[in-house]
């Protein structure tokens, strides 16, 4: 599991998997992620590594950061979705984007985020699942706190997206929800952006963190952007750092709400 990473650990995994001619890495998105841009930095390429398959997990692997990796390797990359109550609930499958659900072991439903309805397909909900064989710890109609997506309509087979943690949604300043994959669908298209991370400030402000990745970052452009998202009337603060923490347990988020409506 990859976490915590900067240049030396980066630089000591890179050698690792020349010499010991790793095929398969497993990792948090976001680590991954900033292994592979260095591993850029370095002008790596594919004819240097074995790797044949790389899983990531945890946080959110943005479209972009996928092709990255992918070109890197020359090799497919699966996307896991898993906890720690259920383990491994689902994983894309090589060419797709789809969760392909562990339907074998679970049985999945998608309520809505202020009632026990179902919600119809394509509209975000939160994820319920009960397990169908764990008898020492019955987990009936567990919710998971994590909001998905899917166009699958009555059998939940499989999810379109991972939409982030009920707790961390922000909302646009007409209180429509702004999940954490809206955001990646925002700003994938601005340059110079290395990392970034929104949090929610108060009913109109939101503060950017921003890690560059090169000069050709434009403030203004991301400003305007992230207004056609989150409102004309947004009061939105840009802020250049070195680097985004991860929580203790090394995981990444795109969103954050931090205040109390």
């Amino acid at each position: 599991m990859l976490f915590g990473m900067d240049e030396k650990e980066c630089e000591k995994i890179r050698n690792i998997l020349k010499k010991k001619k790793i095929k398969v890495i497993v990792g948090y998105a976001s680590a991954i992620e900033i292994f592979v841009n260095y591993l850029y930095k370095k002008n790596d390429n594919y004819t240097m590594y074995y790797i044949k398959t790389v899983i990531t997990d945890s946080d959110t692997l943005k479209p972009n950061v996928k092709e990255k990796i992918e070109k890197m390797f020359n090799c497919n990359v699966c996307n896991r979705y898993s906890n720690e109550e259920q383990g491994i609930i689902g994983m894309t499958m090589p060419n797709s984007d789809k969760f392909s659900l562990n339907t074998a072991d679970y049985y999945f439903e998608i309520l809505k985020i202020d009632s026990n309805m179902p919600v119809e397909p394509g509209e975000i909900g939160r994820l319920v699942i009960t397990d169908l064989y764990n008898y020492a710890m019955p987990f009936i109609r567990y919710d998971t706190g994590d909001l998905v997506k899917s166009s699958d309509k009555d059998i939940i087979l499989s999810l379109d997206s991972l939409e982030g943690r009920i707790g961390d949604i922000i909302e646009d300043t007409s209180n429509n929800i702004v999940s954490s994959a809206s955001v990646n669908n925002y700003i994938e298209s601005i340059n110079g952006i290395e990392q970034y991370q929104v949090i929610w400030e108060d009913k109109l402000k939101y503060k950017i963190l921003i890690v560059k990745r090169n000069d050709n970052f434009n403030e203004n452009e991301l400003i305007n952007k992230l207004k056609s998202l989150l409102g004309c009337d947004a009061k939105i603060t840009i802020e250049i750092v070195k680097k985004i923490s991860t929580q203790k347990n090394g995981k990444y988020k795109v969103t954050i709400k931090n205040f109390n409506e």
